[in-house]
């Protein structure tokens, strides 16, 4: 989970590009559980932008369309790696710099309110998962990211360069589109 400064900073770039960014913040109210209304907006993207730093993030149970042990992030991660139908969706990942000074709480930071053994053990496993997911995500080729400027910029780059090389796909396929209709006259 990012700090609200970093997820701005993000967004604005976005918005700035014209690109549709979407983040639950933004949902308001809709029919369905948030696990699926997050993961049909996953389905409806052309492209998932991951940002990982600190927090594993809220980990919907059962009775809210989650598994118990999934962050919505991660939900959201594999759903775009492995979607119901179709291709997976390309993912853009950012890993918060280990050495980035960071200005919100961290997920061990919530052992010290932990008020039962029960609650500590639920913060070492979000640790835990949130080095799972980490880990999970180094397998991409990935960026790191140490302020809200540096994610902004780097995940606006990013974007950007991915667009033109969509629309260059696209061009190629109209071209060939056109030499195959040549041929076929």
């Amino acid at each position: 989970m990012l700090c609200s400064e970093h997820r701005e900073r993000l967004f604005a770039t976005l918005r700035r590009m014209e690109q549709d960014s979407r983040g639950m913040e933004f949902f308001g109210a809709v029919p369905g559980t948030p696990v699926d209304v997050c993961l049909q907006e996953v389905d409806k993207a052309d492209l998932l932008v991951l940002v990982v730093a600190h927090r594993y993030g809220w980990i919907p149970r059962a009775e809210d369309g989650g598994d118990g042990t999934s962050s919505i992030t991660r939900l959201e991660f594999q759903r775009a790696r492995q979607p119901l139908k179709g291709a997976p969706k390309p993912v853009l990942a950012f890993l918060v710099d280990a050495k980035a000074e960071w200005p919100g709480a961290k997920e061990q930071d919530r052992l010290t309110s932990a008020e039962t053994e029960q609650q500590a053990h639920d913060v070492w496993k979000a640790v835990q998962a949130l080095g799972g997911l980490k880990k999970e995500v180094s397998g991409l080729v990935r960026d790191t990211f140490s302020t809200p400027a540096d994610l902004a910029d780097k995940a606006g780059s990013a974007v950007a360069r991915w667009l033109l090389n969509q629309q260059a796909l696209q061009q190629q396929n109209v071209v060939a589109e056109r030499a195959l209709q040549e041929l076929m006259q």
